[in-house]
């Protein structure tokens, strides 16, 4: 298979190299963190992006799927078609199609049977080459999955393929021929379980909390939380965020909401917030 012209891509290193709609979500003052799981992505995605091979992103809800794609799709150096696949079971090929025309067209493309979008969008990607980001692709129907490889495959076609979801990596394995396709997978898990630190030796907690990354995440995601105590930050996530970025995000906003200044987060200002967020004050620790 014909290789993807795809010139080296774009340092991308704080919020400000993300287009605005992608960042909305992270409150002032905070910035996109680079986790080791997402250097790997930025270094090994161009590598089978660039063979055409399938580029896989999995992990459960709020494990930084989209802020994965934002940042691969602002580094891309060439145009990124992005869509999200729909949940509704009714014609879902088609709908499917639909959205990939639309994304690809760089316009909504309506009012066409599924056949009618397929023949389109495989001109469409013999154009110029482009990379297609699919989120939510665990909902793909095996249908369409089949259809990606027909248009991968086609003569003429250049571009190439970003699957994220939660699940997606079982939902390719229901298509063997795209299955052993993949030519990079990562899967993102969550900073620190509550079960970690549960079974983590006495005294060790912080030291486990660096080591997985979830103390040296929340010190770049804001420089308030990177001067507050790690034991208060350890608890914070046990009770309630559970290692989880969107729900350290959320937290982080009510904390500058309801306590806005500088400095460290106190205790209280950790009890506050979550119970603001969950209606019920959590069973914080001494």
């Amino acid at each position: 298979m014909p290789r993807l012209h795809l010139p080296p891509f774009h340092p991308v290193t704080t919020r400000g190299d993300l287009p605005a709609h992608a960042t909305e979500f992270l409150p002032d003052g905070a910035d996109i963190v680079f986790t080791p799981e997402l250097v790997e992505l930025l270094a090994g995605a161009p590598v089978a992006l660039r063979n055409r091979r399938l580029v896989v992103v999995d992990g459960q809800p709020g494990c930084g799927k989209s802020t994965a794609l934002a940042v691969l799709a602002a580094a891309s150096p060439i145009r990124t078609a992005v869509f999200t696949v729909p949940t509704n079971r009714s014609g879902h090929g088609r709908q499917f199609m639909e959205r990939a025309h639309s994304a690809v067209a760089g316009r909504p493309v309506r009012n066409l049977s599924q056949r009618e979008h397929e023949n389109a969008l495989g001109e469409l990607l013999a154009e110029e080459p482009m990379l297609l980001f699919i989120d939510e692709a665990q909902n793909a129907p095996l249908e369409v999955l089949r259809n990606l490889r027909t248009l991968l495959e086609a003569p003429g076609a250049q571009f190439a393929v970003a699957l994220f979801g939660t699940g997606v990596r079982a939902n390719i394995a229901r298509e063997p021929m795209l299955h052993t396709w993949r030519g990079f997978t990562k899967c993102l898990e969550p900073l620190l379980t509550p079960h970690q630190v549960m079974t983590a030796p006495a005294g060790r907690a912080a030291d486990l909390a660096r080591r997985s990354q979830l103390l040296p995440t929340l010190a770049g995601l804001h420089p308030r939380l990177a001067t507050t105590p790690a034991r208060l930050l350890i608890e914070a996530n046990r009770v309630h965020a559970h290692g989880l970025l969107r729900q350290w995000t959320l937290l982080l906003e009510w904390l500058l909401d309801l306590h806005p200044g500088a400095g460290p987060f106190t205790r209280e200002d950790l009890i506050a917030a979550i119970t603001a967020i969950d209606n019920d004050p959590p069973a914080f620790a001494a």
